[in-house]
């Protein structure tokens, strides 16, 4: 079918793309391996910021009000220690919320 010319062509042009496949594969796996400290450092602040979402959701109005409130509002140790008590009630019933609602949407493998 092919002549010698020919196929002699057509094995020398096989055997350069074979090296150029092998020499981009090479390449592509020395830059996965620059990139890959990059992606699981990204990987690690993304989970973080997964995980402390619920409590900037709780605490933002939280502060909100402590920076609203009057001036002689709080003043005794046992008025602070029930307000701090009943501060804590509130962001423990939404965290342990919060943390129901993950696990109710995740899928089981």
């Amino acid at each position: 079918m092919f002549g010698n010319p020919e196929l002699a062509r057509l094995n020398s042009r096989k055997a350069a793309l074979v090296a150029q496949s092998d020499a981009l594969r090479r390449a592509l796996l020395t830059d996965w391996a620059q990139l890959q400290p990059v992606i699981s450092w990204m990987e690690t602040g993304t989970s973080l910021i997964h995980r402390i979402k619920p409590l900037c959701l709780a605490l933002a109005p939280l502060l909100g009000i402590w920076a609203g409130r009057k001036p002689g509002f709080g003043s005794g140790f046992a008025r602070k220690l029930t307000t701090g008590w009943r501060v804590w009630q509130a962001i423990s019933a939404m965290w342990k919320g919060s943390r129901r609602h993950h696990r109710v949407g995740r899928s089981v493998p």
